[in-house]
Protein backbone atom coordinates (compact mmCIF):
# COMPACT_ATOMS: atom_id res chain seq x y z
CA UNK A 1 0.00 0.00 0.00
CA UNK A 2 1.43 3.34 -1.14
CA UNK A 3 2.65 5.60 2.14
CA UNK A 4 2.78 9.13 0.69
CA UNK A 5 3.68 11.90 3.69
CA UNK A 6 4.01 15.49 2.24
CA UNK A 7 1.74 18.28 1.72
CA UNK A 8 0.38 16.58 -1.71
CA UNK A 9 -0.72 13.34 -0.28
CA UNK A 10 -2.64 11.28 -2.49
CA UNK A 11 -6.01 8.78 -2.18
CA UNK A 12 -6.22 4.52 -3.79
CA UNK A 13 -8.66 7.75 -5.55
CA UNK A 14 -6.02 9.79 -6.81
CA UNK A 15 -3.58 6.82 -7.53
CA UNK A 16 -5.68 4.56 -9.53
CA UNK A 17 -8.21 5.59 -12.55
CA UNK A 18 -7.32 3.01 -14.46
CA UNK A 19 -10.67 1.34 -16.74
CA UNK A 20 -10.76 -1.83 -13.78
CA UNK A 21 -11.43 0.87 -11.03
CA UNK A 22 -13.83 2.52 -13.11
CA UNK A 23 -15.80 -0.72 -13.83
CA UNK A 24 -15.60 -1.72 -10.16
CA UNK A 25 -17.51 1.48 -9.29
CA UNK A 26 -20.06 0.81 -11.87
CA UNK A 27 -20.88 -3.02 -10.84
CA UNK A 28 -21.44 -1.85 -7.03
CA UNK A 29 -23.51 0.39 -7.92
CA UNK A 30 -25.27 -1.66 -9.83
CA UNK A 31 -25.27 -4.61 -8.32
CA UNK A 32 -25.13 -2.88 -5.10
CA UNK A 33 -22.76 -2.40 -2.70
CA UNK A 34 -23.18 -5.29 -0.11
CA UNK A 35 -23.16 -8.27 -2.84
CA UNK A 36 -19.36 -8.69 -2.08
CA UNK A 37 -19.33 -11.94 -3.88
CA UNK A 38 -21.48 -11.15 -6.63
CA UNK A 39 -19.11 -7.81 -7.53
CA UNK A 40 -15.54 -9.64 -7.04
CA UNK A 41 -16.70 -12.58 -9.92
CA UNK A 42 -17.77 -9.63 -12.13
CA UNK A 43 -14.32 -7.68 -11.62
CA UNK A 44 -12.84 -10.88 -12.27
CA UNK A 45 -14.81 -11.41 -15.53
CA UNK A 46 -13.53 -7.62 -16.92
CA UNK A 47 -10.43 -8.36 -15.45
CA UNK A 48 -9.84 -11.59 -17.55
CA UNK A 49 -11.05 -9.62 -20.75
CA UNK A 50 -8.74 -6.53 -19.94
CA UNK A 51 -5.64 -8.76 -19.75
CA UNK A 52 -3.26 -9.27 -22.42
CA UNK A 53 -3.20 -12.93 -21.63
CA UNK A 54 -4.89 -16.89 -22.35
CA UNK A 55 -7.92 -16.86 -20.60
CA UNK A 56 -7.20 -19.44 -18.26
CA UNK A 57 -4.26 -17.48 -17.27
CA UNK A 58 -6.00 -14.23 -16.77
CA UNK A 59 -8.34 -16.56 -14.60
CA UNK A 60 -5.96 -17.51 -12.59
CA UNK A 61 -4.49 -14.34 -11.90
CA UNK A 62 -8.22 -12.72 -11.28
CA UNK A 63 -8.65 -15.25 -8.83
CA UNK A 64 -4.76 -14.66 -7.03
CA UNK A 65 -5.62 -10.89 -6.93
CA UNK A 66 -9.43 -10.01 -7.07
CA UNK A 67 -9.94 -11.14 -3.83
CA UNK A 68 -13.51 -10.70 -1.59
CA UNK A 69 -14.15 -8.20 -0.39
CA UNK A 70 -12.68 -5.98 -3.34
CA UNK A 71 -11.32 -2.70 -1.85
CA UNK A 72 -9.09 -0.03 -2.90
CA UNK A 73 -6.32 -2.19 -1.89
CA UNK A 74 -7.07 -4.77 -3.72
CA UNK A 75 -8.11 -2.57 -7.07
CA UNK A 76 -4.48 -1.01 -6.57
CA UNK A 77 -2.93 -4.38 -6.87
CA UNK A 78 -4.46 -5.73 -9.68
CA UNK A 79 -4.47 -2.26 -12.03
CA UNK A 80 -0.97 -2.33 -10.80
CA UNK A 81 -0.84 -6.25 -12.61
CA UNK A 82 -2.14 -4.58 -15.75
CA UNK A 83 0.24 -2.09 -15.66
CA UNK A 84 2.75 -4.51 -15.43
CA UNK A 85 1.27 -6.99 -18.31
CA UNK A 86 0.63 -3.85 -20.50
CA UNK A 87 4.40 -2.54 -19.84
CA UNK A 88 3.26 0.43 -18.25
CA UNK A 89 4.21 -0.15 -14.77
CA UNK A 90 6.47 1.84 -12.55
CA UNK A 91 7.96 1.44 -8.96
CA UNK A 92 6.31 4.60 -7.88
CA UNK A 93 3.73 4.20 -5.35
CA UNK A 94 3.68 0.42 -5.71
CA UNK A 95 1.61 -1.71 -3.60
CA UNK A 96 3.11 -5.28 -4.79
CA UNK A 97 4.33 -7.40 -2.65
CA UNK A 98 7.40 -9.69 -3.18
CA UNK A 99 5.09 -12.72 -3.18
CA UNK A 100 3.12 -11.31 -5.59
CA UNK A 101 5.92 -10.53 -7.54
CA UNK A 102 7.34 -14.27 -6.93
CA UNK A 103 3.63 -15.51 -8.00
CA UNK A 104 4.02 -13.61 -11.33
CA UNK A 105 7.06 -14.85 -12.01
CA UNK A 106 6.40 -18.13 -11.64
CA UNK A 107 2.95 -17.64 -13.59
CA UNK A 108 4.36 -15.94 -16.87
CA UNK A 109 7.33 -18.68 -16.92
CA UNK A 110 4.77 -21.54 -16.37
CA UNK A 111 3.15 -19.75 -19.07
CA UNK A 112 5.73 -18.38 -21.56
CA UNK A 113 4.65 -20.64 -24.65
CA UNK A 114 1.26 -19.51 -24.70
CA UNK A 115 1.86 -15.64 -24.16
CA UNK A 116 2.79 -12.67 -26.69
CA UNK A 117 6.59 -12.26 -26.21
CA UNK A 118 6.81 -8.59 -25.33
CA UNK A 119 4.00 -9.87 -22.23
CA UNK A 120 6.85 -11.87 -21.40
CA UNK A 121 9.38 -9.42 -21.77
CA UNK A 122 7.39 -6.52 -19.80
CA UNK A 123 7.00 -8.65 -17.07
CA UNK A 124 10.21 -10.53 -16.93
CA UNK A 125 11.96 -6.94 -17.15
CA UNK A 126 10.50 -5.70 -13.91
CA UNK A 127 10.91 -9.09 -12.19
CA UNK A 128 14.55 -8.98 -12.92
CA UNK A 129 14.96 -5.15 -12.59
CA UNK A 130 13.73 -5.75 -8.73
CA UNK A 131 16.05 -8.75 -8.07
CA UNK A 132 13.17 -11.72 -8.62
CA UNK A 133 15.70 -14.12 -9.77
CA UNK A 134 18.07 -15.36 -7.09
CA UNK A 135 20.39 -18.25 -7.11
CA UNK A 136 18.68 -19.73 -3.46
CA UNK A 137 15.47 -20.21 -5.48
Amino acid sequence: MPTLVDENVRTYDELMNGNLHRDWKRIRKARGYEDEQGIAEELREVFVQMAPLPQDMGEELALRFLSEPVDDEVLYRTEEVLEVLDGQWTAQDSALRDDDWAYLRDLVDSWATELDMDVVTSVMRVVVERGGFSLNE
